[in-house]
């Protein structure tokens, strides 16, 4: 079904159609991208008319639009099945067209496709957003559909490369707020988490309403596997590393070594890590990570196949978290990983 959507300035009158994508909405669609990135956002397949209509066919992609009364696109968002972690809806592209902003169709547009996700509920544990922090607009109307601010990834993507409306200041690179919500996770098991942070992941997790019991100290453990399961995702346009971790093996600190060793020598590159706090060696790992230059950058909750904490090595990306737009609880997180950088 259909939204009307009335806007609430007396002077305009503007009425705006919310709905689900149609085909005949491409243009439309890539109008948006432009307006807010030109020919640069992330995902270059977005400019291609066939893109999204093809992955909504599909069933990766759930997309809403908001039509304005000239029959003209004014606000997209939408929802990814397809990613690294499982069992989850990613929800992004979120453009509202410059000339159409201020008109009180953000929160509409947002709660419309939260309804749309309703069918998927059964098949989902949770629903993830990663705000860009050039901008705290989103964060503050995601905050308002209970959202909960859990951590960053830092320095993810070249203010050279993409381009943006918003304000990143004196950072290089563009770093991600990460908020969720949990639709259908009861429990999420026992935490091995570093005895520093024992008390940030219970207030997460307290909010976000998942059963969960933290590890004591003795049940922690040194790795006992020989080998890590390590998985990377590199992405050369932006000089950004992802590391994926989840169980430590006796040879950790080596092998995230032998990823930081050639990045070093390349300028530009930043790392972003999730490590697995599901894993008895979660905090013998997170000590390696602070010696090789890591710092504990939030979490990444209610995934599959578990639940993680973010580490970022800046390398020689410097990061001026006074310069991030942030809202909700995000300044206060941020504020705690200041204290243990």
């Amino acid at each position: 079904m259909d939204m009307m959507v009335e806007e609430k300035a007396a002077t305009v009158g503007r009425r705006f159609i919310i709905r689900p994508f149609r085909e005949e909405d491409a243009a439309g669609v890539i109008e948006c991208f432009e307006d807010e990135y030109g020919r640069t956002y992330l995902n270059r397949q977005v400019y291609d008319p066939a893109y999204i209509a093809g992955r909504c066919r599909a069933g990766s992609l759930i997309f809403v639009v908001a039509e304005a009364a000239n029959g003209e696109i004014a606000a997209i968002i939408g929802a990814s099945f397809e990613g690294h972690f499982q069992d989850i809806a990613e929800i992004g592209m979120y453009i509202i067209k410059r000339q159409y902003r201020r008109l009180n169709i953000g929160l509409p547009l947002i709660r419309y496709l939260l309804a749309m996700l309703e069918n998927h509920k059964p098949k989902l544990t949770a629903y993830h957003t990663h705000f860009s922090t050039v901008s705290a607009k989103a964060q503050a109307q995601f905050h308002k559909m209970d959202f909960i601010p859990c951590g960053f990834e830092f320095s993810r993507f070249d203010n050279k490369i993409l381009l943006h409306n918003g304000d990143n200041g004196k950072n290089l690179k563009q770093s991600l707020a990460i908020a969720v919500k949990n639709i259908g996770k009861s429990s999420c098991g026992t935490f091995f988490v570093p005895e520093a942070h024992r008390d940030f992941v219970r207030r997460i997790y307290n909010r976000i309403g998942a059963e969960y019991r933290l590890a004591e100290s003795a049940e922690q453990t040194d790795a006992r596997q020989e080998t890590s399961n390590i998985e990377v995702e590199m992405d050369t346009i932006h000089r950004a590393c992802t590391v994926f971790v989840d169980h430590v093996g006796k040879d950790f600190p080596l092998a995230v070594n032998s990823i930081l060793a050639p990045l070093r020598k390349q300028p530009g590159y930043s790392l972003n890590l999730y490590l697995s706090i599901l894993d008895s060696a979660c905090g013998w790992a997170f000590e390696a990570l602070l010696q090789l230059g890591f710092f504990f950058a939030g979490l990444q909750p209610l995934c599959r196949p578990g639940e993680y904490i973010v580490m970022h090595n800046p390398l020689a990306i410097p990061l001026n978290p006074e310069e991030l737009r942030l809202a909700g609880d995000f300044p206060a997180i941020l504020n705690y990983i200041g204290r243990y950088r």
